[in-house]
C-alpha cells in the first residue's frame, strides 16, 4: 500500500490485530445474497445500480466496457481515499495517545483492516466475512467516523488554543511578578521591563515543554474537548429511547 502524504508511517490498527481476512472463518452461506437470475437484462441490472446510488441515468448505448471500467476506477478511488483518510485519522490519534481501533469479535469495519484498496473492494462487494460489516454499512460506518474525527479536531484545537492563550493571560503573569518581594519594590517605571523580562522567561519554558512532552501540554484539552464532541455526536446519531 502507499503511504500518505505528511503522515509519519505508522500501524496504530494493524500491529493491534492478527491478520483479519486470513484469520477469521468465512461467514455462513446463509448470509450470501440471493444471486440475480442468469437471463437478468441489462436494463434491470443498471435499473439496480441506480436505485443503489441513488441515481436516474439513462445509457443510450447500454452498459459497455468503458463505463464499467470508469464505474470501476470511481469505486477504486474513492475506496483508496477513503483508507487513506481512515490512515490518517489513526496516525494522529496515535500522536494524541487516544484509543484506537482494535479487532473486536463483531462489527468490524473492513475499511479500518484492510491493506488497500483492492483487498477493501473485494470485501465490500462480497457476502461479508464473519465478524465484518456488510459492505454499505461499512461504508456509512466509516464516514461517520470520519466526520466526527474533522469536527472533533476542530474542538480539539479549540480547546488547545485555549488552554494556551490562558497560560500567557496578563493578570496571571502580573500575579507572578506581584509575588516576588524584591520586584513588588521596583519602580513603576521598571516595571514593564520586568514584566516584559518575565514573559520572555514564561515562553521559553513553554516552549521547551512543547519540545519535551507536546501531549503534556496540548494533548490533554485536545483529547478531552476531541471525546467529548465524537460523544455528542453519537448520541445525536442514536438517541436513547
Amino acid at each position: 500500500p502507499g503511504t500518505v502524504p505528511g503522515v509519519k508511517p505508522t500501524r496504530p490498527v494493524f500491529d493491534s490485530a492478527p491478520a483479519p481476512f486470513d484469520a477469521l472463518p468465512p461467514a455462513s452461506p446463509a448470509a450470501a445474497p440471493v444471486p440475480a437470475p442468469a437471463n437478468a437484462s441489462t436494463e434491470a441490472l443498471w435499473a439496480a445500480f441506480c436505485e443503489g446510488a441513488g441515481v436516474n441515468i439513462k445509457l443510450p448505448q447500454g452498459l459497455t466496457p468503458e463505463l464499467m471500467k470508469v464505474l470501476g476506477q470511481v469505486l477504486h478511488h474513492s475506496i483508496d481515499g477513503t483508507i487513506k483518510l481512515v490512515a490518517v485519522r489513526a496516525a494522529a490519534k496515535q500522536e494524541l495517545k487516544a484509543d484506537v481501533t482494535t479487532i473486536q469479535a463483531r462489527n468490524n469495519n473492513p475499511l479500518k483492516f484492510s491493506p488497500d484498496a483492492g483487498a477493501a473492494i473485494e470485501q465490500l462487494l462480497q457476502p461479508p466475512m464473519r465478524g465484518f460489516m456488510m459492505g454499505p454499512v461499512a461504508v456509512n460506518d466509516v464516514m461517520d467516523d470520519l466526520l466526527g474525527h474533522a469536527i472533533g479536531t476542530m474542538a480539539g484545537m479549540r480547546a488547545a488554543l485555549t488552554g494556551v492563550l490562558d497560560r500567557f493571560e496578563p493578570g496571571k503573569l502580573e500575579g507572578k511578578l506581584a509575588g516576588n518581594s524584591v520586584l513588588d519594590s521596583v519602580l513603576p517605571m521598571n516595571r514593564r521591563a520586568k514584566l516584559w523580562e518575565l514573559y520572555l522567561q514564561h515562553f521559553k519554558r513553554i516552549r521547551d515543554d512543547a519540545q519535551d512532552d507536546f501531549h503534556d501540554l496540548f494533548g490533554k484539552a485536545f483529547i478531552e474537548a476531541y471525546e467529548e464532541q465524537l460523544d455528542r455526536l453519537d448520541a445525536s446519531r442514536h438517541p436513547s429511547v
